[in-house]
């Protein structure tokens, strides 16, 4: 439909999944939303008239009575509101939008951070210039995210550019940002274009076979900093009040589709791969990754002091 650029699109639909195309426009500024719930439906009857085969009071107690009132089928098949996640989903949308508010667990204020006096990170998931996904770049210092930019079809010198435009932007009284970057693939190249020029990076590893620090518990390194940041997102640790409006909606649905699946044959916790959200119509969680990267970071520079270098 799209490609024919048609002058408008009416798109019908009930609210059934917390990811899609018709998610995404419903929770897009382009797009004029009306959502119409059963309840709606039978007050239009009672002021105007009564049609045979429409939604009616007596079916509407049934499905309160039979799936509960709260429950996501009422949510969805009575209200007309999207589930508000998956049950598999990691992190809940009420710990995003808490964040967003800048509150913690208990809707108080979260204390403001200086970026002089915070760790400050850079995280880099990077993409090629072929192809539908972004190179996104985030900012933090504590757990304070200040910006997340995303890039597509840029060459990884470009990447490396706006990379050291920050890292120079973000250095208070000498004391460096780090860096971080997903070194699978592309990102291998970029960690050495920094490394050439003296610059401090932690490199990332999260391709399914890549191990978890915590082997005995986590399936892999991915899967360890994911379930850590949904821990520290249900303890309302971050703040992200910052961010411009575009950049949290698209981190916000990213992070919500992350799902967990049945433990591996050890035991251990794993989540789906980027293959398995794109075969149900996920695009590649770019943004999320960056966000999770930065924790890995921010986890180990609080085991060690990441310094500029230079061979010989």
């Amino acid at each position: 439909i799209e490609a024919l650029h048609p002058e408008k699109i009416l798109a019908l639909g009930n609210p059934l999944f917390d990811f899609g195309r018709f998610y995404k426009a419903f929770h897009h500024q382009q797009w004029h939303k009306i959502s119409i719930s059963c309840r709606e439906c039978v007050q239009w009857q009672k002021q105007h008239v009564k049609i045979d085969g429409l939604v009616t009071d007596e079916w509407i107690k049934e499905q309160e009575e039979f799936h509960g009132p709260k429950s996501d089928y009422v949510s969805i098949h009575v209200d007309g509101e999207f589930p508000e996640q998956s049950e598999s989903s990691i992190i809940s949308r009420a710990w995003v939008e808490r964040a967003r508010k800048g509150l913690d667990a208990n809707n108080a204020p979260l204390p403001v951070e200086s970026q002089e006096d915070s760790v400050r990170i850079l995280a880099c998931d990077v993409a090629t210039k072929h192809g539908t996904n972004a190179t996104v770049i985030a900012y933090r210092y504590g757990h304070t995210f200040l910006e997340m930019a995303g890039y597509f079809r840029i060459p990884i010198t470009q990447t490396r550019d706006k990379l050291l435009f920050r890292f120079n932007r973000y250095t208070y009284s000498d004391v460096l940002p780090k860096i971080v970057l997903d070194s699978d693939g592309i990102g291998e190249g970029l960690g050495d274009m920094l490394d050439s020029e003296s610059v401090p990076n932690i490199q990332f590893h999260g391709g399914t076979n890549q191990a978890a620090m915590d082997q005995g518990k986590f399936h892999n390194l991915r899967t360890q900093f994911y379930l850590l940041v949904a821990k520290k997102f249900e303890r309302g640790l971050y703040n992200l009040s910052k961010l411009d409006e575009k950049s949290y909606e698209i981190l916000k649905n990213q992070l919500c589709s992350i799902r967990a699946k049945h433990p591996d044959n050890l035991g251990r916790l794993q989540l789906e791969t980027k293959e398995e959200m794109m075969a149900r119509n996920i695009e590649s969680p770019d943004y999320s990754d960056s966000f999770m990267m930065s924790e890995y970071a921010y986890f180990v520079s609080n085991m060690a002091d990441v310094q500029p270098f230079s061979y010989r």
